[in-house]
């Protein structure tokens, strides 16, 4: 589940595939509209539903459901192999903390951030 208009316009710009779109009233309409543009289902809810149907503690208007793709390790050896930094996490249970890390990796630079268990 991707939330808010920030990161499904990054989804977006990525390539990731989308399945639909959760667009309330008060959604972004410009990254809807990219959405739709790019062949994506969008699917106008109410603001109580779409509130229901994500994390957030305040929904922010619009969300999607994407394609979970799982690389293998020989999918990102270039990426580790190019940068100075790669994070390896390994048994990692807390989204939060997943989400912690994931941005000090980003803000650091890291060419990729592998998941694994032990």
């Amino acid at each position: 589940m991707i939330e808010g208009p920030t990161l499904l316009g990054e989804a977006l710009d990525a390539g990731v595939e989308l399945r639909e779109v959760l667009a309330a009233p008060e959604g972004d309409v410009a990254v809807v509209d990219r959405a739709r543009d790019a062949g994506v289902t969008v699917r106008l809810v109410r603001a109580d539903a779409l509130a229901r149907a994500v994390d957030a503690v305040t929904s922010q208007g619009v969300a999607a459901i994407a394609t979970r793709t799982l690389p293998s390790v020989e999918d990102v050896l270039p990426a580790i192999a190019a940068g100075p930094l790669a994070l390896v996490l390994v048994d990692i249970n807390d989204p939060g903390n997943a989400g912690t890390l994931l941005r000090a990796a980003e803000a650091s630079g890291a060419a990729a951030v592998l998941f694994c268990r032990a």
